[in-house]
């Protein structure tokens, strides 16, 4: 949570190993000082009174080291951890933050995966993994151990573990879970992260009273009983705080045009003809690629003025496991948060973006191409939540379709030259439109 520095934010999931070294030559009213004074990041070496974070070694012997005001000392800090740091703009840590993902007590035990908060924890090799009482890496969990994580909720709700740390110096038994709000019931004040029910019920204090909804991302502070999270703080995220600052992160979409992408399952960029990209170009923007984007508020909202791949490119990228969809129609207005094209209903939240002034209010019969992902909501019910949304372009007779071909058709669209390919399949094609009847022919590869 924003305990210490609340403009220092721009960590929450966002942030991990290592930094573009853009801040290297930080000024301010002409002087040139040899390090920011604010650093979001992990921490990649520590020694007895020195960490190095973004790049940077600090001397960090005599900073003020806290996690939600637990007052902290450096050798509670581990290699992969994700901190805030304040400094003095000369090599010296005045300040150290720590800024999990997750925090709670571990409740159960299994071969690949811990229990906390309610939620399941993957604890692959390539986490870093720590026992509460040894610290060390191939010791196992124990039910009772309490720990720190590192990571981000993917597109599918499911948790992408970038690293597991002790937790045992943490002293007020304060758990925390944080990810975007899914099926909110406002009348018994619930919403879920993740697995996990968050029950809102009681004397919580949210961030500037601003009314929660589907897809905010929240940090939550509270108690988990076994059943249920009860919240006693909710900060809601807002993405402009991140203008002027620096995020690395792993892409967990990007759309078809390659103009807009979203960081960790939570905040989404736009691409400009002035974007400079750095050992990389633009069509190296693919899931599971690890960037850091350096970012400023401008018309199209958060946008990215430079982005830097690391290992040299986004072709070295994991596997993503989302499952995405295009596709062109006019939309029918349902609900306040869906509509339906050809039958087929779509889900909408708060981070659904709506280019071309279109809003949830306007696009009754109005044509438009929409791009999203499947995902599962809280009851294993597959929904088609929709990532953007924009107006078909007029007199447009060709459209981009991504899906599951079932039945010889694509959401709605009869394939009549064979150019869909085989059953079941799943195709991202643009194909020409034959004037009504939903018919569709001469459809090629759009990757």
């Amino acid at each position: 949570m924003k305990k210490t520095f609340l403009c220092l934010s721009v960590a929450a999931l966002l942030s991990a190993c290592g930094g573009s070294g853009s801040d290297n030559d930080s000024s301010n009213n002409g002087n040139t000082y040899s390090t920011p004074q604010k650093l979001t990041g992990t921490v990649t070496e520590i020694s007895e009174r020195i960490i190095t974070v973004n790049g940077f070694e600090l001397d960090a012997a005599q900073a003020e080291i806290e996690y939600d005001n637990n007052r902290l000392n450096l050798t509670n800090l581990q290699k992969g951890m994700r901190v805030d740091v304040e400094t003095n703009r000369n090599g010296v840590a005045t300040e150290i933050e720590l800024d999990p993902s997750l925090v709670g007590e571990v409740t159960a035990v299994n071969a690949d995966t811990i229990t906390v908060n309610g939620t399941d924890i993957p604890t692959a090799t390539k986490t870093r993994a720590y026992s509460a009482t040894t610290q060390d890496s191939s010791a196992p969990y124990q039910i009772g151990d309490w720990v720190l994580v590192d990571g981000y909720l993917d597109n599918s709700g499911q948790w992408q573990v970038l690293g597991i740390y002790d937790a045992s110096f943490i002293h007020n038994n304060e758990a925390e879970i944080e990810g975007p709000i899914s099926s909110l019931d406002i009348t018994n004040r619930t919403f879920y992260v993740g697995q996990t029910l968050v029950s809102y019920a009681g004397a919580v204090e949210i961030d500037d009273d601003e009314p929660l909804s589907d897809g905010l991302w929240v940090e939550v502070e509270g108690r988990f009983d076994g059943t249920q999270f009860t919240a006693t703080e909710i900060d809601i995220e807002d993405d402009n705080q991140y203008s002027g600052a620096e995020l690395e992160g792993i892409i967990t979409w990007v759309n078809n045009e390659q103009t807009s992408f979203e960081l960790n399952g939570r905040t989404s960029i736009a691409i400009t003809e002035k974007t400079i990209f750095d050992d990389g170009i633009a069509t190296d923007l693919v899931e599971g690629a690890r960037i850091e984007v350096e970012l400023i508020n401008g018309a199209s909202g958060l946008e990215a003025t430079e982005i830097e791949f690391e290992d040299g490119s986004g072709s070295n990228n994991t596997a993503s496991n989302s499952k995405k969809f295009a596709l062109s129609g006019t939309a029918t207005w349902t609900t306040k948060t869906s509509f339906t094209i050809n039958g087929f209903d779509f889900t909408t939240n708060s981070r659904t973006q709506f280019e071309d002034r279109l809003t949830m209010a306007t696009i009754d019969g109005v044509e438009i191409d929409i791009e999203g992902i499947e995902s599962t909501d809280t009851n294993g019910n597959i929904i088609y939540l929709v990532k953007e949304v924009e107006a078909l372009e007029t007199n447009d007779n060709e459209i981009d379709l991504e899906g599951v071909i079932s039945n010889g058709t694509l959401w709605g669209y009869i394939n009549t030259d064979g150019s869909f390919g085989s059953e079941g399949s799943r195709i991202d094609v643009e194909c020409r439109v034959i004037a009504l009847n939903n018919e569709v022919s001469h459809c090629q590869n759009d990757n």
